[in-house]
């Protein structure tokens, strides 16, 4: 089991500039390289989130989550994050016993939805391409598999006449990537 107590040794809390549009406030009592003893309150940090619709404020709070990043303490985070996209939280009917009724066994993580699967596709192709042609290595490959808990996804790979990427999903549907500005290492 996991124990809030310890020492922090990375807090990187998200910024306010992360979504111009949302509102956002973070209460904490905790920095980078600050203890946690056991006779603290187990609750290191509270995420606020306020939107225009209960939609607006859940999507808020789960870019502010996935922007949150803690280590050397036990947390929560990816099953807040969890929560998130769980129909039933988003839908507002929810009751003490929810945490019971949706994770019985306990939350082990989850499997990805198919926008995240189609997410993970697009950003596993986009960083490898990234890498490839950073060491002068780009391929001509055009047929790729994608593997995402053992299941494999085909995705073909393509570019168009203003150099964006175009995937094309064996499932159906196609992503296209245009200005990709991650870099390995940062």
């Amino acid at each position: 089991m996991d124990t809030a107590c310890g020492m922090s040794t990375l807090c990187v809390l998200p910024e306010f500039e992360v979504c111009p549009t949302l509102d956002l406030r973070i209460d904490d009592g905790v920095r980078e390289g600050g203890e946690v003893s056991m006779f603290y309150d187990p609750m290191i940090a509270k995420l606020i989130t306020w939107g225009e619709t209960r939609d607006a404020a859940i999507d808020g709070m789960a870019r502010a989550l996935e922007d949150t990043h803690i280590h050397g303490v036990g947390h929560n985070i990816p099953f807040l994050a969890a929560v998130m996209d769980q129909p039933r939280f988003r839908s507002g009917h929810i009751s003490t016993s929810y945490i019971k009724d949706e994770f019985p066994d306990g939350f082990h993580g989850l499997k990805p939805t198919q926008d995240q699967e189609r997410i993970l596709i697009a950003s596993a192709l986009a960083m490898h391409e990234v890498i490839a042609e950073q060491d002068g290595d780009p391929s001509d490959r055009t047929d790729w598999i994608v593997m995402i808990d053992k299941t494999p996804h085909g995705v073909g790979l393509s570019y168009d006449e203003d150099e964006e990427m175009i995937l094309t999903l064996t499932g159906g549907g196609d992503i296209r990537l245009s200005d990709i500005d991650w870099r390995p290492g940062l």
